[in-house]
């Protein structure tokens, strides 16, 4: 039987955070870890030799995290198997201090310790119990300093994993569970703090991640659920909107898809209605690790109403469709319905630097109702 509901719960941590009236100077993203948390068994942190310490700590504790929220959903009523549940991440969550090692430049893990974030995350919801889990886990940030004798580049990217048993017959269907794509952010920001090429800008991988079949991977189809990805700056370049704008003439008519869920993984990146895609009746899922933004900003489930353009001169709206690039999206706030602050301690991420000078937010799980999936 297939979904016929989703629960949207954001893990809601600073990664993005600067001194009071000093932005974008002091911006930081990327600092001490801190300490390790306790090994969950449903949720095993299989590291190899290769994944520092850094790394390490920030996969057990999201273990950690996503353990208090499947039993915090318990004591809440639970879902059954015909809700599919969508545990988001901010942008960044996976990005070190530069202080690690020399080749932690511009707070980016070197490739050994990047490939094996991935590595883990492929295998750490393999448990029954999330077998009706979507984790969209932020992102890592990575670097080929050690693997290139020029120009280095610096990744942004973004695990979609599907968690449940390895191999689930289920719904007529037979799917493999962890890493569903990896997707690359195109374009860097001065957040990132990168000073140097990122893959979709690079001289020499441009034109790679410019290719339809790179770009294609933002647009998934999940056990019969359409999303779509943007990270951060992607969204207001309209990356994924374009993306589903230009389907039809690259994929030899087929049809235009019609995204149920838009999500978006931000530091410090605002939902802009001009750059949602959604289907009307479908949502827009963001979660954002800027340290300033207020609590009702800082994750956010929007449900699409229409979409719409004012006529120039004689100001008239009329409706048009979702890849319209004039087009607007009208869009209704769904209000959270229980918050689970995360205890003290190794679960928390802390603050970074001396005293209280960085913004910050109190760390928690937010958990959205059970809604009607789109049809």
């Amino acid at each position: 039987m297939p979904y016929t509901h989703f629960r949207m719960i954001a893990y809601e941590i600073p990664t993005v955070t600067y001194i009071n009236n000093d932005w974008p100077r002091s911006i930081i993203s990327g600092w001490d870890a801190g300490q390790e948390y306790q090994t969950i068994g449903r949720l095993p942190v299989t590291a190899p030799t290769a994944i520092q310490a850094d790394a390490r700590i920030r996969l057990k504790r999201l273990a950690g995290v996503v353990n208090l929220a499947w039993n915090r959903l318990q004591a809440l009523g639970g879902d059954n198997v015909n809700t599919l549940k969508i545990f988001i991440l901010p942008e960044f969550y996976f990005r070190p201090p530069a202080t690690v090692g020399a080749d932690y430049t511009n707070n980016t893990y070197p490739p050994l310790v990047f490939s094996s974030i991935f590595n883990v995350l492929n295998s750490m919801f393999q448990h029954a119990d999330f077998r009706d889990w979507l984790f969209i886990c932020g992102t890592a940030l990575g670097n080929t300093i050690s693997d290139t004798t020029v120009q280095p580049i610096y990744h942004n990217s973004a695990a979609i994993v599907r968690g449940g048993p390895r191999v689930i017959v289920d719904r007529g269907l037979t799917r493999l569970a962890g890493v569903h794509e990896i997707i690359e952010k195109r374009l860097n920001s001065g957040i990132d703090g990168i000073v140097g090429s990122v893959p979709g800008m690079d001289p020499g991988t441009k034109q790679i991640f410019e290719d339809w079949r790179m770009r294609r991977k933002r647009v998934m189809e999940i056990d019969g659920v359409s999303m779509g990805l943007d990270i951060c700056l992607d969204h207001v370049s309209s990356v994924l909107k374009q993306t589903v704008a230009d389907w039809s003439s690259k994929e030899n008519g087929a049809r235009t898809p019609a995204l149920k869920f838009h999500l978006l993984t931000a530091g410090a990146m605002s939902i802009r209605p001009s750059d949602v895609v959604a289907k009307v009746g479908g949502y827009v899922i963001r979660n954002d690790g800027l340290a300033t933004a207020p609590a009702s900003a800082r994750s956010e489930l929007k449900r699409v109403t229409g979409y719409s353009y004012t006529l120039p001169i004689v100001g008239r709206e009329i409706s048009v469709s979702p890849t319209n690039k004039y087009g607007k999206a009208a869009l209704v706030n769904v209000p959270s319905v229980s918050t689970f602050d995360i205890p003290a301690g190794p679960m928390q991420v802390p603050r970074p630097g001396t005293g209280t000078q960085y913004h910050w937010f109190d760390q928690r799980i937010v958990f959205y109702d059970s809604i009607v999936l789109p049809t």
